[in-house]
């Protein structure tokens, strides 16, 4: 049977994702234009890591490590804003500044299909991540972000490393 037929809601999800993908294309290119971002440019990507609901012992190591050697964003909660207020390389945002319309449109659609067991929202979290990140590249004019897990190191400079593979433009894992 059709995907539509098993989950009558696609039409609407599907509607919302390419919303936002043709969202994110024209504010990429807004903001490319706008900050006259030159494309072999690999000197100024920051770290990105998401993260809310706690701060575990292995988030931490992970922030500092990462920290070491990147600018380091954290789209994070009220429970780990002042977690890092030490470290310079690091910069709490908080996640609820970086709401939207889209955000709102995509979570009323959204269906947990999954036999994970994990929770509605931690599994709608996890798709919402791409939208936080679109909302902090429009907030910050960055033209390239390097996203990581919050439970992943980078254990060099992400800038000496993209640099060496100026022929990469996006990477996704999805």
């Amino acid at each position: 049977s059709r995907l539509e037929d098993l989950f009558p809601e696609i039409d609407n999800i599907k509607t919302s994702v390419k919303k936002c993908l043709h969202s994110y294309k024209n504010s990429i290119n807004d903001v490319i234009i706008k900050n006259d971002v030159i494309e072999s440019d690999y000197s100024n990507i920051p770290l990105v890591i998401h993260h809310t609901g706690g701060n575990q012992d292995y988030f931490i190591k992970c922030v500092e490590w990462n920290s070491k050697k990147n600018k380091v964003y954290l789209i994070g909660d009220n429970v780990n804003k002042k977690t890092f207020k030490k470290n310079k390389n690091v910069e709490h945002i908080d996640i609820k500044s970086l709401h939207s319309k889209e955000i709102e449109e995509f979570s009323k659609y959204f269906v947990n299909y999954g036999n994970s067991g994990n929770s509605h929202e931690f599994e709608l979290g996890c798709f919402l991540r791409v939208f936080y990140l679109k909302q902090l590249i429009k907030k910050t004019g960055y033209s390239r972000i390097f996203y990581v897990d919050s439970d992943c190191i980078v254990l060099d400079d992400i800038n000496v490393i993209m640099g060496e593979m100026s022929n990469v433009k996006i990477g996704y894992s999805i």
